[in-house]
């Protein structure tokens, strides 16, 4: 009987130790109230990535919530957090994440989900006024090798139109996207276009599901438009709910400044009667002639010649006055982000709403109106110092948004756009006045000359063509440093 009874018990300590207890749910939990339903309207639906009803399918990996209140514990997760151009300064991550390179194991269900729906699934309810197709556009960030695909699909389908969206990889920043991998065959597909069709109007479950772990998403929109324009940015305003109240958007705590306090700006060197004048449809200023500042009160532009060096910190880089123009130049200081592991504050050391810091005026007399292409002369040390905005009479059109310089270390001409490489541009709309304005997008920016154009073919070279005036008197240019005297032959 003993030995019987020796033999039921370890047969019961087999089974405990080679049945594994199924694994507990991970994740976080849905911020929304349970009633809470978003709407389509107009053939539009935009939601954030972390408003999910619930998640399910996340006993292996499952989507973790980025915010200003929330730090996910799973480990591994070797990505930096990047909250601040997240929209609603949140996002939701796969996690934990092993699959980063193609040299890591790959763990088919666990690691990495060939079957959408099979792996981390978020649910998003969505009453739907106008059935038919829907083209879906995700905004995702992408940081290693492996994290840049995840499946899409509605009410427990997971359509091959939507399999596999595809986002390119390794980017770093968030941006928008609407493809899938591969096309699928006619009629039901078109092309790469990812989309769903809903069947019927009332309320559908959009689904999204892990393919890679470590995947970071921040927003989605179905349109019915297959033509929309890719989102800018955040993209729309999420849509309203049809039923409920959606949590108020997270804010990023307002960081202490890793900076002191910026001295006064540098004030104008130029008489108050100073004005420009556009002659033959072109224009060229010395960045150093601007008649005032303004948004001085986190960073502004002062200037550095041969005698002159600000002597504010942080400033990690060297003077540039060897071949600057007229001998001189302004930067943005103080500079506390010089790449990408440093701190970003935005509205402090960087911005994307162009007049926000660190504003140039320049008065310029306009003898013909019409569009003007916009080169600016630029010493960039790194990939976070080399875009400033451009704007006219305190517009700041898109066309002025983000002038970005890209060959590094070197005093360059460039009229790029850095999101879309198109030329930079104003629209003078008459004869006459105009402010002609530049403002700091990163702090560290060294800024040299402009030029205005009229001739989309034209490319300065050098210093560029020499200032015309209407008005006032320049001052002399910045003179460099007299050559030592010659040591005495014995």
């Amino acid at each position: 009987m003993k030995s019987l009874v020796l033999v039921a018990l370890g047969s019961s300590i087999f089974c405990f130790a080679a049945c594994a207890w199924p694994a507990q749910p991970l994740g976080d939990p849905p911020l929304l109230a349970p009633d809470l339903l978003f709407e389509e309207r107009d053939g539009l639906v935009v939601v954030e990535a972390e408003h999910f009803a619930r998640q399910s399918r996340n006993e292996l990996r499952a989507w973790y919530i980025n915010s200003p209140w929330h730090t996910p514990s799973a480990r591994p997760d070797p990505d930096p957090v990047m909250l601040a151009d997240a929209a609603g300064a949140a996002y939701v991550e796969v996690l934990p994440d092993t699959f980063v390179t193609m040299a890591d194991p790959i763990i088919v269900g666990e690691n990495l989900a060939l079957e959408p729906g099979t792996l981390a699934v978020l649910h998003y309810r969505i009453h739907f006024n106008t059935p038919g197709r829907y083209y879906i556009w995700s905004r995702i960030r992408s940081n290693d090798e492996e994290d840049n695909t995840m499946h899409a699909g509605i009410d427990g389908v997971w359509p091959p139109t939507a399999r596999i969206l595809q986002f390119p990889k390794l980017q770093k920043v968030w941006f928008w996207n609407n493809q899938v991998r591969a096309a699928v065959d006619p009629p039901a597909g078109e092309g790469t276009l990812a989309f769903l069709d809903v069947p019927t109007s009332g309320l559908h479950t959009v689904m999204f599901s892990m393919r890679e772990d470590g995947h970071e998403f921040d927003r989605f929109l179905l349109t019915t438009n297959k033509d929309f324009p890719k989102p800018q940015g955040p993209g729309p305003d999420p849509s309203r709910p049809r039923q409920g109240n959606a949590p108020e958007p997270f804010t990023l705590p307002l960081p202490p400044s890793t900076t002191p306090a910026p001295r006064p700006a540098q004030q104008t060197l130029v008489p108050d009667n100073l004005l420009f004048e556009e002659v033959n449809g072109l224009v060229a200023v010395e960045a150093e002639h601007f008649c005032k500042q303004s948004h001085t009160l986190k960073r502004a532009w002062h200037l550095t010649t041969h005698a002159l060096n600000p002597d504010l910190r942080p400033d990690p880089d060297p003077p540039h006055p060897d071949n600057a123009s007229g001998g001189a130049y302004l930067e943005v200081l103080p500079d506390s982000r010089r790449n990408d592991q440093d701190l970003l504050i935005p509205g402090e050391n960087f911005s994307d709403n162009p007049g926000e810091l660190a504003v140039l005026h320049y008065a310029i007399h306009f003898n013909t109106p019409g569009r003007y292409y916009v080169w600016t002369r630029t010493y960039p040390i790194d990939g976070d110092d080399n875009t400033l905005h451009v704007g006219l009479d305190d517009a700041w059109p898109d066309s002025g948004k983000r002038l970005h310089a890209a060959d590094l270390n070197r005093w360059g001409w460039t009229c790029r756009q850095r999101t879309t490489a198109n030329k930079v541009f104003l629209d003078v709309p008459a004869p006459g006045p105009h402010t002609v304005l530049f403002s700091m997008r990163e702090d560290g920016c060294e800024f040299d000359k402009f030029l205005l154009a009229a001739d989309p073919d034209f490319t300065p070279a050098d210093h560029g063509p020499a200032p015309r005036l209407r008005a006032g008197r320049l001052p002399a240019p910045f003179a460099p440093p007299a050559p030592p005297p010659p040591t005495p032959q014995p």
